[in-house]
């Protein structure tokens, strides 16, 4: 075993007995304690909340997934006086009276989100009963139930008034796993209640020997000859204090037969269950922190010193690490997106995203391209040499690489561009994916003479992408250096500004992509001949 160079135990392996007491303790409670699964989730959800603090581990899974959820970057992207007024409203969340800011209101979400089954519930603050949102308020979900009603589909009893009926309009709602039964309205299965499940599991599989949850089955039974059983309950009496101060206390689980006469004493124990073969509490650590990690959908090394485990090993864990990342772990973010987005809170000229890619994927994709780089360069360089070409062109292999992604599709027009900076290239890049929002053109159409502007979390800095909004409409001018094709025609051409036909084509395909079918016919129609 490794030697322990902390003393902190957040950077160490849990003791495995340790571990094993403090969950058995958990589930023992839970299984004396816990309210039933109903529709109503408001006195299951308040056992919740003060039910998962006894179980240390779980606990600490649980700081961590919302400390992830609240630092996760984000970017908001339009016009520059509202993104200016939007990053005020949601830099003043409130999670408390005096605890305001995107990380408590966040962090308040988050737990709501993951051990209430009603979910999280956000309060939108209006200004007047309809009008635009001015301030967002954390709702404690213990308070709150789905009413069945769709004018008025959620209810909110605080301590000290009358029971309030709340609009859609009122308030955001993220949650986990929703049900898809009519009855029950839409509320969910939280991680907790996931994790608690699992826990009662596991350790029922390594107590279902010594009868901790209540089965009434004998362990095995006892055969004996030549004993009466008033003999037995003597001898059982005389060591019953060996028994339990030895921890031997489960002894009365056994069946006994009797029988007396003048046979020969025998006894026989025939066990009736056996613990599965080669289980122990290392296995039993391991398996559940996985468990965990699982029921939140990340990987088990964010909250485990994982080495390696019965899910695998070396590439196959690194895998399984690179799905995690990118799936089950954005629930809670890609949600609370959604929710913002709705057209009654964000305006639809705001471009409000939470950021998808971690360091792990983006190595991930950047392997991926280097791979279909090397493939097409090869099948290139394979082929017969025509004039020095390979099989595969220069320009088939750009169009190729477009397809996969790893190029922007205008790089496939024939010209050999100035080299760039990757700073440069990678604004450029932004630019091109920001252009495929429509919130991006709603901004600039009803704020022509405003800058679009670029707002990043955490980092707290504004970018401005476009001077005016209204550069979006102008004729977009490549400042790319063009080989002269002996066929090129030019239309203009002054300094360092010049448009070819390649050009207007270019301008052709791009104003497609952002009209109908029918007018993107009318683009690439001829020339129309009056006929005499």
């Amino acid at each position: 075993m490794a030697k322990q160079l902390s003393k902190q135990p957040r950077f160490t392996e849990p003791n495995p007995e340790t571990f094993f007491i403090d969950v058995m303790r958990w589930t023992n409670l839970a299984s004396e304690e816990v309210p039933v699964y109903k529709v109503d989730t408001r006195q299951l959800d308040r056992w919740l909340s003060e039910f998962w603090h006894m179980e240390p581990h779980l606990a600490g899974v649980l700081n961590s997934v919302i400390s992830i959820d609240a630092n996760r970057g984000w970017t908001l992207t339009g016009g520059r006086n509202q993104v200016m007024r939007w990053t005020q409203i949601l830099h003043n969340w409130m999670a408390a009276p005096g605890v305001a800011g995107w990380r408590p209101g966040c962090s308040a979400s988050a737990l709501s989100y993951y051990t209430s089954n009603l979910g999280g519930v956000v309060e939108i603050g209006r200004d007047g009963k309809s009008g635009p949102v001015r301030k967002l308020y954390h709702v404690d979900p213990t308070m709150c139930h789905m009413t069945g009603i769709p004018s008025t589909p959620l209810a909110y009893s605080p301590g000290n008034g009358k029971e309030q009926k709340w609009v859609e309009a009122d308030y955001l709602r993220v949650v986990s796993m929703p049900s898809i039964l009519e009855k029950m309205r839409g509320i969910g299965y939280c991680a907790l209640m996931r994790c608690l499940t699992l826990a009662q599991i596991m350790v029922a599989v390594y107590l279902h020997d010594k009868e901790q949850l209540g089965a009434r089955a004998p362990r095995g039974l006892l055969l004996l000859s030549g004993v009466n059983e008033r003999q037995w309950e003597q001898a059982m009496t005389s060591r019953k204090a060996k028994l339990e101060g030895e921890g031997y206390q489960y002894f009365n689980a056994v069946a006994t037969l009797m029988s007396s006469g003048m046979e020969q004493l025998d006894a026989k124990l025939i066990a009736l269950s056996n613990l599965p073969a080669n289980f122990d509490l290392q296995k039993f650590t391991s398996m559940l922190m996985y468990g965990y990690a699982l029921c939140f959908g990340y990987d088990p090394s964010e909250f485990y010193p994982v080495q390696f485990g019965s899910l695998g090993r070396g590439t196959e864990g690194e895998v399984q690490h690179m799905k995690a990342t990118s799936k089950g772990g954005m629930n809670f973010a890609l949600s609370m997106q959604e929710q913002l987005q709705r057209e009654d809170v964000l305006p639809p000229t705001l471009a409000y995203e939470f950021e998808e890619r971690d360091d792990e994927g983006m190595i991930m994709q950047a392997q991926a391209a280097d791979a279909w780089v090397t493939t097409y360069r090869n099948a290139r360089e394979a082929g017969l040499q025509v004039d020095g070409q390979g099989s595969i062109s220069r320009e088939e292999m750009r169009v190729l690489l477009s397809e996969q992604g790893i190029i922007p599709r205008e790089w496939t027009f024939q010209a050999e561009e100035v080299e760039a900076t990757d700073e440069e290239e990678a604004e450029t890049q932004m630019k091109e994916r920001l252009l495929e929002l429509p919130s991006i053109w709603k901004a600039a159409e009803r704020f022509p003479e405003e800058p679009i502007v670029r707002y990043s979390y955490p980092g707290q800095k504004i970018r401005v992408l476009w001077k005016r909004a209204d550069e979006l409409f102008r004729p977009r001018v490549f400042r790319l250096k063009h080989k002269r094709a002996k066929d090129e025609v030019v239309y203009y051409e002054e300094g360092d500004v010049k448009i070819t036909d390649a050009d207007v084509a270019r301008s052709i395909t791009n104003a497609g992509k952002r009209v109908s079918a029918d007018y993107a016919a009318l683009l690439n129609a001829g020339k129309w001949e009056e006929k005499v």
